[in-house]
């Protein structure tokens, strides 16, 4: 990987103008390691400082982690000889490894219910649904509804505009069809940072950073033997819980050669190392270092508290293997013994244990699963500025209804006796006469000239005198099913 950083300047005066990466002086390139910067130097064979006119330039020939990005900083200095005039250049960069190829981004546009509206069967309304998705991983977004390019509130019909499921009323659905239409904003790395956020801000981390940055490094992972990674007492164990966490490892049975162990891995050969931990123990416990750890060979003291012991030890090899040994098996069985906090450091001098580099990420990585379902965007959440990456869909809603035909009931023959004689339509469909029908539909009788109808309703009563008008006209009783409610009487 090869990083540049172009250093121009702009001079109103034209001393100079242009790049000046040639000229630069006090370069400095830095890369972070869980928080905390170091510089790169010459010296360090997976770097490759640019140097004449590539200053600016570095080239990188190490991993870059998958779970924790890196940050790299360049700072230079730019002297002027003629004005004396010094220009200060700084930039940084965030690395990080994908391991996998970046699924695209995709809008799926849905209707759960179905597209068309069939007021007989359901007269609530439908929902238009937009889920935008990463491969598998439905994303975090923001909603914008509309139609005719008029934006969609929660009004006239229509609920929860601003969500990934808008209700619209079967009031707004019309049978010539209705257009709505959506535009989605991808808030993952909104969701992202805020997750960041409240995983940086929860007390643990923060108490684990501090401790981490302002201590020597803890070469010893799982120091508070939280997850059991420790190799057991050999013989029978306990574990001792505080708080419902695994905090100590506890001995209640004791065989002979019992003993608890752990490899240290990437020591500097001959130099001085420190090991501290706290231990209550009620039988002898030996500590020795195997393998590159020189004259280590300890007897502890018997106490009824917990006692802060350190040694100190030289290392013969870049791998040492810690052990607590039990010093007599026969005086300690059914007895305890207790050990947490094991730090491994660099120097001659105890400090405050720290977790390692590894201790920390994984608690910061628990967090992030936990923050994934503790922390999500607010309701109905918006940016301030309606973005202008967008991803669009529509959906074309109609009123339909089943396939009727009208039928006319009434008496075969009128009897002129009568003053009125009654009629009724009815709907028939292939499952039988449509019910309530008049909450859907409705009917006009005996149409005028001017387009008015004389009677309304499923069911009227026409005048005797009517219907003998019309048989002397040659006439029949005329009606028309309506699939509104406009004829309602």
């Amino acid at each position: 990987m090869v990083l540049l950083v172009e250093c121009g300047i702009n001079d109103p005066h034209n001393y100079k103008n242009g790049l000046v990466n040639a000229d630069l002086t006090n370069v400095v390139w830095k890369i972070s390691s869980a928080g905390i910067f170091t510089d790169i130097l010459d010296s360090n064979r997976e770097f490759q400082i640019g140097k004449g006119i590539d200053k600016g330039q570095l080239k990188i020939f190490r991993n870059i982690s998958d779970l924790e990005s890196v940050t790299v900083t360049f700072t230079a200095k730019y002297l002027e000889p003629i004005s004396k005039r010094i220009v200060n250049f700084q930039e940084s960069f965030v690395l990080i490894t994908n391991p996998i190829a970046t699924a695209p981004t995709l809008l799926d546009t849905s209707a759960p219910y179905g597209y068309n509206l069939y007021p007989t069967i359901n007269n609530q309304g439908l929902v238009c649904q937009a889920d935008l998705f990463r491969g598998p991983e439905k994303l975090a977004a923001a909603y914008y509804w509309s139609k005719n390019n008029v934006e969609i509130t929660d009004s006239n019909g229509y609920l929860n505009s601003k969500t990934d499921k808008l209700f619209v009323l079967s009031s707004a659905i019309t049978k010539q069809g209705d257009v709505i239409k959506v535009e989605v904003a991808d808030c993952s790395a909104h969701l992202n940072q805020l997750q960041d956020d409240w995983v940086e801000a929860q007390p643990e981390v923060v108490d684990w950073r501090g401790l981490y940055e302002n201590n020597p490094e803890n070469l010893q992972n799982n120091s508070l033997f939280q997850d059991g990674s420790f190799t057991d007492w050999v013989g029978s164990y306990g574990i001792q819980k505080v708080n419902g966490i695994v905090y100590e490892k506890e001995i209640t049975i004791v065989a002979a050669a019992a003993r608890l162990e752990k490899s240290i891995n990437g020591l500097k050969i001959g130099e001085q190392y420190t090991i501290s931990f706290f231990l209550k123990n009620e039988f002898d416990v030996i500590f020795k270092g195997h393998g590159g750890a020189t004259a280590l060979e300890k007897r502890t003291v018997l106490t009824s508290e917990f006692n802060f012991v350190n040694y100190t030890f030289k290392a013969a090899a870049t791998r040492v293997i810690l052990r607590w040994y039990v010093g007599s098996p026969a005086a300690a069985l059914n007895k305890k013994c207790y050990l947490h906090h094991v730090k491994v450091q660099e120097g001659e001098i105890a400090s405050t244990w720290s977790p390692s580099k590894l201790d920390l990420q994984t608690l910061i990585s628990q967090k992030k699963i936990e923050a994934k379902t503790t922390v999500k965007l607010p309701l109905n959440y918006r940016p301030t500025v309606k973005p202008t990456a967008l991803f669009k869909g529509d959906y074309l809603l109609m009123k339909k209804y089943p396939i009727y035909e009208p039928q006319l009931i009434g008496p075969n023959t009128i009897n002129p006796d009568l003053a009125e004689i009654e009629y009724e339509i009815v709907l028939n469909t292939s499952d039988g006469i449509l019910q309530n029908a008049e909450a859907h539909f409705s009917v006009g009788w005996l149409k005028q000239t001017n387009g008015a109808f004389l009677y309304k309703g499923f069911k009227v009563k026409i005048p005797i005198s009517k219907l003998l008008e019309l048989n002397s006209l040659n006439k029949e009783l005329d009606f028309e099913v309506f699939e509104d409610l406009t004829q309602k009487p």
